[in-house]
């Protein structure tokens, strides 16, 4: 009999997989991110072959994708840098590790950047037999965010060069209106009196200018280990003398706070700084809290927790709303009335607690008051010295000292000449390194030299090196508007002094005497 064997086998899930990988597909391919699959060789990554790109990988490519098919990773990137580079993807897919890279390549006459991520995909012996890279195109928005970036620095910019010049052009008013006037007085008080005004704006100027170094991160400090405790209470009577008595001040010092490195003249500014908008934020009567303690805690821009030595003001003034939080640190914004201020006090603090390697952070809710605290990082070293340990300033040598001033700008040495023999110096001038060599070679006797850094020709640094070893008997100061980090980076200047200018007779006169080795 003959018959017939029928043999049912059911595929429903082998249909139903057919069904979902095209369905899988269809959306890879409807993707608008990039995606390729590369089949795992010998060898380096660079030479994997592409078995699979989608529509958005195969627009990225400029190509069909029967081109693209078959390729070699390192055909597909030609002249194309990757950050970090191929070998580091390739170790990280050995490792089974999923990779971030950036990859970057001009075509038709512009840069493209491309964001992509590889992942290892499971093959056989424990090891990946595929990868997929996911690719896209950044750059547009990266263009988007440069472009904003650098609307932002001009704006700020032009903030800045606003509140600069509106400032200096004030302080330049006052002491060209007190020198005019000093010219047609006959009185000695009245004279006084112009000549207090034209300093105290000179050095309205040179706050003005530090305020501006401390925001950019290029202050001239000098860190000294010290005690806050012992700081605050120095410097408690100082402000209180500054506060209303209508004002309640509260100090609230923690036991055994350890030491800091501080820039002390800086350190006092921001304090009080931070006092004086504390007292204009209460309009009546009110509290300002001084509290100085161990906080614990992780820096704003990362890292472990550590502790801090945490510096705040806490006032029961009008507050700062939310949305303001992060613009009072920005330079030349300020709540106050148009000459009440010039907006650059937080931003200096800002800027000084960085510099430190500190941070300071802002609490307020408006119409409940304001705190703003310094952090501190602890002083790896305690390197303070016991009160009565420094040695005091000795008088005004004797001595008729010879001194060279060597500045490119001729009223500028003419005054520090001035000054100087108002001290008991003999003074000569020069306008550049070369006829400060020709002087010193010609002069016997030379004891002071005080040259300006920046200078045409040979710079200030430069002919210290040189002078220091010709003539090394020579006291060297070197004078500037710009920061001391290039003089202290050089071990070749270490016992050379540098002098903030503007250069003050209390400052030449300190130079002068022999033992104090350096000014700041």
């Amino acid at each position: 009999m003959t018959g017939i064997a029928v043999h049912f086998r059911n595929v429903t899930r082998e249909v139903s997989e057919q069904r979902d990988l095209r369905l899988f597909r269809t959306a890879i391919d409807a993707m608008t991110t990039g995606a390729v699959m590369l089949e795992r060789r010998e060898g380096a990554i660079d030479f994997w072959p592409i078995m699979y790109a989608n529509a958005a990988a195969i627009a990225l490519q400029d190509q069909d994708g029967q081109q693209l098919l078959g390729k070699t990773l390192k055909e597909v990137m030609q002249e194309t840098d990757c950050t970090p580079n191929i070998d580091h993807v390739r170790d990280r897919l050995a490792a089974q590790q999923p990779c971030h890279f950036e990859a970057r390549h001009h075509r038709s006459g512009r840069q493209e950047i491309l964001e992509c991520v590889a992942v290892p995909l499971a093959g056989e012996h424990d090891g990946h037999g595929h990868a997929v890279v996911l690719i896209n195109d950044v750059t547009e928005q990266r263009h988007s965010a440069e472009e904003r970036q650098r609307s932002e620095r001009l704006a700020l910019i032009g903030q800045m060069a606003g509140g600069v010049s509106h400032d200096f052009n004030n302080l330049l008013a006052v002491i060209l209106g007190n020198v005019e006037l000093l010219e047609l007085t006959a009185d000695p008080d009245e004279a006084r009196i112009l000549i207090s005004e034209a300093r105290d704006a000179v050095m309205r100027g040179k706050s003005l200018n530090d305020s501006l170094l401390a925001f950019a991160g290029k202050s001239k400090l000098t860190p000294q280990t010290a005690d806050l405790g012992r700081f605050l209470q120095s410097w408690a009577p100082f402000v209180r003398r500054a506060i209303p008595s209508r004002i309640k001040i509260e100090l609230e010092v923690e036991t055994a706070v350890p030491p800091v490195l501080i820039d002390a003249v800086m350190a006092e500014s921001c304090l009080l700084n931070l006092a004086l908008n504390a007292r204009d934020a209460i309009e009546g009567s009110g509290t300002i809290r001084i509290m100085l303690g161990v906080i614990h805690r992780a820096h704003p821009n990362g890292g472990a927790t550590q502790a801090w030595v945490c510096l705040s003001v806490a006032d029961t003034g009008s507050g700062v709303p939310e949305h303001l939080h992060e613009q009072v640190f920005q330079p030349f914004f300020t709540t106050r009335s148009p000459g009440q201020g010039s907006g650059l006090g937080l931003s200096r603090v800002r800027g000084y607690l960085e510099q430190m390697g500190g941070f300071v952070t802002l609490s307020s809710t408006a119409g409940k008051g304001t705190t703003i605290s310094m952090l501190f990082p602890i002083a790896p070293v305690d390197t303070r010295h016991v009160e009565g340990d420094a040695p005091a300033a000795a008088a005004i040598p004797e001595k008729k000292r010879k001194a060279l001033v060597v500045d490119d700008t001729p009223a500028v040495a003419r005054v520090i000449a001035r000054m100087l023999a108002s001290l008991g110096c003999d003074t000569l001038i020069a306008a550049n390194g070369r006829e400060a060599r020709d002087i010193i070679n010609r002069e016997s006797g030379l004891d002071l030299l005080i040259s300006d850094v920046v200078m045409p020709g040979e710079s200030g640094l430069d002919l210290a090196c040189a002078v220091s070893k010709t003539h090394p008997d020579i006291r060297i100061a070197l004078m500037s508007g710009y920061n001391q980090e290039k003089l202290s980076a050089n071990e070749g200047l270490a016992d050379i002094v540098f002098l903030a200018k503007p250069v003050s007779r209390a400052q030449l006169e300190t130079f002068i005497s022999p033992t104090r080795p350096s000014i700041s």
